[in-house]
């Protein structure tokens, strides 16, 4: 895979515990090659189309940023990625030049940091300037933000975006701007987000409320109707079965006691006229 950081190309390959970086003989300056391999793990290259490699061991679980960015959905998740950025502006110091790639960065116990570091006059990059520095940066910043914009085309100046923050925070002219400029938007966008949280806790509250309502009277009328179904409908059956099985057998005098309990204009026609007929026989 190759990376282009804005200045250097690089090619690099990424194994289960490894990160290997292949150097053309251009790449590495020769006449300090003890004083590399007394800083890195420099050998020959096992490719015939390079002539050193560097490998550099990681956990097995690493995560490059270009992953991280992938997992980012929010915007709010975003920024929180795009703030641990300011951890590798310490990096850069004396003869160590970072190559900055989102390849290249990797999240080491809740920290980023770069994997491949150049040295001055000794491994690409052997060179850079706080300008170009600035500018790495902030195309990092601008690819987590705008995931569907490669950090090469962006860097490379291939790209650009027209919306207000973006434009803001490419003026900037030094990290201290940048990262003020990134925590007041990660600020108002996790004011916007607890908003948005309390608006649906009441809209849920709403619902809830009303919805517990609504169960209530509905529990109510059940309630209702199973105790009149209880003591009411269900005796009233029963009542109704015993007079018909009585006035079958001719117990006339009990096919009126079953029934007593009820007004002729209770019960349906065929219990009236049980009764009726039981009264009948009991006055012959």
């Amino acid at each position: 895979m190759k990376l282009f950081d804005g200045q250097d190309t690089l090619t690099v390959k990424r194994e289960e515990n490894r990160f290997i970086v292949f150097l053309t003989g251009t790449q590495v300056n020769q006449q300090e090659l003890k004083f590399i391999k007394n800083k890195t793990d420099l050998t020959a290259s096992a490719d015939e189309e390079y002539a050193f490699q560097i490998s550099y061991k990681l956990t097995r679980n690493a995560k490059s940023l270009s992953s991280l960015k992938a997992q980012a959905k929010s915007e709010i998740e975003r920024l929180e990625l795009a703030l641990k950025l300011k951890n590798l502006i310490a990096q850069k110091s004396g003869y160590r030049i970072p190559f900055v790639h989102p390849e290249n960065i990797f999240l080491t116990d809740g920290k980023l940091s770069f994997v491949h570091v150049g040295m001055k006059e000794g491994v690409v990059p052997m060179e850079t300037d706080s300008a170009l520095f600035l500018s790495q940066y902030k195309a990092l910043i601008l690819s987590i933000l705008n995931s569907k914009i490669s950090y090469e085309n962006l860097v490379g100046g291939e790209a650009s975006l027209r919306d207000k923050f973006s434009q803001s925070l490419v003026a900037c002219s030094n990290f201290e701007e940048v990262d003020a400029l990134l925590e007041e938007k990660f600020s108002r966008e996790r004011q916007r987000e607890e908003a948005s949280t309390i608006k649906v806790s009441k809209g849920r509250y709403s619902f809830f409320k009303y919805a517990g309502s609504a169960a209530l009277i509905a529990a109510i009328i059940m309630g209702v109707l199973t105790f009149m179904d209880q003591n009411v409908t269900i005796p009233k059956q029963k009542a109704i079965m015993a007079a018909q099985s009585d006035f079958i057998t001719n117990h006339y005098d009990k096919t009126l006691e079953d029934l007593k309990a009820y007004q002729p204009e209770q019960l349906p026609k065929e219990a009236r006229f049980v009764m009726a007929s039981s009264s009948i026989h009991l006055a012959d």
